[in-house]
C-alpha cells in the first residue's frame, strides 16, 4: 500500500507527464497553424509571421519559440499557452504596411486541444484526428483581423493590435 506521500508523487508524475506532452504538441500545432494561415490568405511571402503574444514586437522577427507564452519559463505548468500571429498588409499605395496581432490561446483538454482565436470567437476543439484540418482556425484568424478594422478610429486608439509602419524611404 502506497503512503500518502507516494500517492501525491504519482499524481505529480501524471501532471508532469501531461505538461511535457502538451507543450511540444502546442509548438508543433502553432507552427502548422502559421503555415496553414499563409496558404489560407494567399498573401505574399512574409505576410504572416509568429510574434510574441503580448508586448512590443518587430514584424520581421524571427522569434522562434518566443511566439509562445511559455518562452523563457524555468518550469512548465499544465495551463493554457498563448501564441501571437502577425498578419502584415502592404499598403495599397506602396507607402508602408499595417500589421495586426492575433492571439491564440491553446487549452489542454485530455487528448484534445481547445483553441481560442482573438477576442470574440467560440472555442475550437481540435481532436488528434482533425489536427490536420486547420481551416476553422484559419477562418477565425481571418475574421479576427477583419474585426480589428471594424473599430471606429476613436475606439481603436490605444489598442496594440494594429501597427502601422510608414515607408522609411
Amino acid at each position: 500500500m502506497a503512503s500518502r506521500y507516494q500517492e501525491l508523487q504519482m499524481l505529480a508524475k501524471d501532471y508532469g507527464d501531461e505538461a511535457r506532452k502538451f507543450y511540444p504538441h502546442v509548438r508543433t500545432l502553432g507552427k502548422a497553424i502559421i503555415q496553414a494561415y499563409i496558404e489560407y490568405i494567399d498573401g505574399p511571402i512574409g505576410s504572416v509571421t509568429g510574434i510574441p503574444p503580448e508586448g512590443s514586437y518587430d514584424h520581421d522577427g524571427p522569434y522562434e519559440d518566443a511566439i509562445f507564452s511559455f518562452y523563457g519559463a524555468k518550469f512548465v505548468n499544465l495551463t493554457s499557452v498563448s501564441m501571437g500571429i502577425c498578419t502584415q498588409l502592404n499598403d495599397v499605395s506602396g507607402s508602408g504596411f499595417t500589421s495586426v496581432r492575433t492571439v491564440l490561446e491553446f487549452r489542454p483538454d485530455g487528448d484534445d486541444v481547445q483553441v481560442l482565436v482573438g477576442l470574440d470567437t467560440p472555442l475550437i476543439t481540435l481532436t488528434p484526428n482533425d489536427a490536420s484540418d486547420l481551416s476553422k482556425i484559419c477562418h477565425a484568424i481571418f475574421n479576427d483581423v477583419r474585426s480589428a478594422f471594424a473599430l471606429d478610429v476613436r475606439q481603436a486608439q490605444g489598442t496594440n493590435r494594429i501597427g502601422y509602419w510608414p515607408d522609411s524611404s
